[in-house]
């Protein structure tokens, strides 16, 4: 139910400034969105035996080599791009990637699978906050209601397990249980 929810909002934030339609680039995303999806159930098993620094160093590089067929393509844009371009990429290397994914192995290593992923959903309303900041870009009255229902997708999910707990420990209504109100009361009084 949480998910539900907190997909949601992510449609709410993603199609806030976009029309609905289906191109090429829906597709591209689509694809990384099932290959991230696999990843990270995939990297639970080897950071009970590695670091999740020495898990994000393996699959970076390994990530590289299946980039290299590419380079000849590529060559005419790195070989003329400007010192800029070369400080974003370092940056996008070493903090989005290199330290995120470090930070997304230590956290995937001490918890919960489904509460890991599920904190995934939170990336869409911090993008809009960060491009608030650091862009100037002023966000629309649908990215600010689809956040707050991504985080209370979020809320939901952390706390379902408790809230599912407390429901099995409650002891069953009257009008439930099929027994007389009388009979429920001086069982529930009397244990």
């Amino acid at each position: 139910m949480g998910s539900a929810v907190a997909i949601a909002g992510v449609a709410l934030v993603s199609l806030s400034r976009s029309t609905l339609s289906v191109d090429a680039a829906v597709w591209i995303v689509v694809g990384a969105m099932v290959v991230q999806g696999a990843y990270h159930p995939l990297t639970k098993p080897l950071l009970r035996k590695y670091t999740g620094l020495e898990v994000a160093t393996y699959a970076m590089v390994a990530g590289f080599g299946m980039l290299v067929p590419t380079l000849p393509w590529a060559w005419p844009q790195l070989s003329t791009a400007s010192t800029g371009a070369w400080w974003a990429a370092l940056y996008l290397g070493l903090l989005p990637s290199a330290a995120g994914f470090v930070i997304w192995g230590y956290a995937v290593a001490r918890l919960p699978m489904a509460t890991a992923t599920a904190l995934l959903y939170l990336v869409p309303p911090v993008a809009v906050g960060i491009a608030f900041v650091w862009l100037g870009e002023v966000p629309f009255a649908a990215e600010l209601a689809g956040g707050a229902v991504v985080v209370f997708g979020v809320a939901i999910i952390g706390l379902g397990d408790r809230m599912l707990a407390r429901l099995r420990r409650r002891p069953p209504l009257p009008a439930q249980s099929g027994a007389p109100p009388e009979a429920v009361s001086s069982s529930v009084s009397g244990s």
